[in-house]
């Protein structure tokens, strides 16, 4: 079975983007996290990872080729797996439906591609009113039952099918599978929650062939990672826009994060580093712990795009300071030091993050709720300095740290282990070194 690679959103405004190079040949073997193509926008270059253990069957895209989000960009399968391009063109239309369900959840009346095209539209016996609305309500007319005279489609025909579709139960993915595929969604049944229609139920209507094989693959013993991993994806898929964000909080001792800082500065540099040294501070330390212990937990360093959820040791951090509300790209930060980080935080590099860090040092905020961009797994949110009274009597600076995760990707446990991890290291920096 094939895994699709897909031109991933890596960003909110991305719409296309260019593949820049393949860093593996066609037939191949790659590993999951190996990296295996460029992507490049108007904004940043990525190197994307492969999702999975196999072998790179088919390169349907070319070095240099600009396409939409979400297209198909080659495909990943077992070794000796030959895929035709006849199938390789259905797998496109079908992660292009993907991408469509989830950047939109009601498509605009003046987009056609939900509805048949309009030269069968026009084809079919209906009025001119009958046609007009049906474009702009996206229903197909070949499902419309005609009582007109020499079964002509009229206007209260569609108005009544329009009824009958909207008392249906359906995902927004399954719609748009269904529309695009032709499929009346009256004659499916909906497996779903209170028999809701959903991705599977369409897929089971295309293909009813292929259940017996599904079902078998689905009863065969799976491992417990994988099983996570698929349960994760379905949710995702079906989820919609819904908000799934949970949060964890906890008070942090910065006393180290800020003698980490001082002594930067105190340390002896040339004119450029002294200059950057200076431009550290609490908000430069903190990223650098994240970044490191991020790499160690990518559950949490994870972005759904183009429906896939795509995790990496490789962090992408976008950095938002208040009360200014600027916000900077410290690319591969787990890689950088203090001075390279001040440094990038200087240069203002724009470009989505695979997670995001708020910081309210430089106000009086105490505390904030952690916001999720660009269908990131998790953020933090650092709350201004405060001076707390430790157990032992001794008045140190705190701030208030608090994770979101999105709870449809990211475990509880994935969650708080992460969380505990980065508090130890926050108020012990020095144990990331050891």
């Amino acid at each position: 079975m094939s895994t699709e690679l897909t031109m991933p959103k890596l960003g909110l405004t991305m719409k296309t983007g260019k593949v820049a190079r393949w860093l593996v040949a066609e037939g191949a073997a790659v590993h999951q996290g190996e990296e295996i193509f460029e992507v490049e926008t108007d904004k940043i270059t990525n190197k994307i990872e492969s999702p999975a253990d196999g072998v790179l069957v088919q390169i349907l895209v070319q070095q240099g080729e600009e396409v939409a989000v979400g297209t198909v960009l080659g495909l990943l399968g077992e070794p000796g797996e030959a895929v035709s391009t006849a199938g390789s063109a259905q797998t496109a239309t079908t992660d292009s439906a993907d991408t469509a369900a989830e950047q939109d959840k009601a498509v605009p009346a003046s987009q056609p591609e939900h509805t048949q095209p309009a030269a069968v539209q026009d084809y079919l016996p209906a009025t001119p009113r009958a046609k007009a609305l049906a474009r702009s309500l996206e229903l197909d007319l070949r499902h419309v039952v005609p009582t007109g005279k020499k079964g002509i489609i009229l206007e209260r025909d569609v108005l009544a099918r329009q009824e009958r579709v909207a008392a249906i139960a359906i995902t927004p993915l399954a719609r748009v599978l269904a529309a695009r595929a032709g499929l009346d969604i009256c004659t499916l049944t909906g497996t779903g929650e209170r028999g809701k229609i959903v991705k599977a139920d369409v897929e089971r209507a295309l293909h009813p062939e292929a259940q017996p094989g599904a079902d078998a693959a689905a009863s065969a013993p799976a491992s417990a990672p994988a099983g996570a991993s698929m349960t994760r994806q379905l949710v995702l898929e079906e989820g919609g826009a819904a908000s799934f964000v949970r949060t964890l909080t906890a008070t942090a001792d910065m006393t180290a994060c800020l003698a980490l800082v001082a002594g930067l500065q105190r340390t002896g540099f040339k004119a450029r580093a002294r200059k950057l040294a200076e431009a550290a501070n609490v908000e430069c330390a903190l990223a650098l712990v994240l970044a490191r212990v991020l790499s160690a937990h990518p559950a949490l360093n994870a972005v759904y795009s183009a429906g896939t959820l795509t995790s990496s040791s490789t962090v992408q951090l976008a950095l938002r300071s208040m009360p200014a509300d600027s916000e900077v790209l410290l690319p591969d930060a787990g890689s950088c030091g203090l001075l390279a980080l001040a440094e990038g935080r200087m240069q203002a590099v724009v470009g989505a993050g695979t997670f995001t860090l708020t910081s309210y040092a430089g106000s009086r905020a105490a505390c904030a709720s952690p916001v999720l961009c660009d269908g990131q797994a998790a953020a933090l949110v650092m709350g201004c300095l405060t001076e707390t009274s430790a157990a032992d009597g001794a008045v140190r600076p705190c701030a208030r740290l608090s994770l979101g995760y999105d709870a449809r990707m990211v475990g509880d446990g994935e969650a708080c282990a992460f969380f505990d991890a980065l508090v130890r290291a926050v108020e012990d920096p020095l144990q990331l070194i050891f």
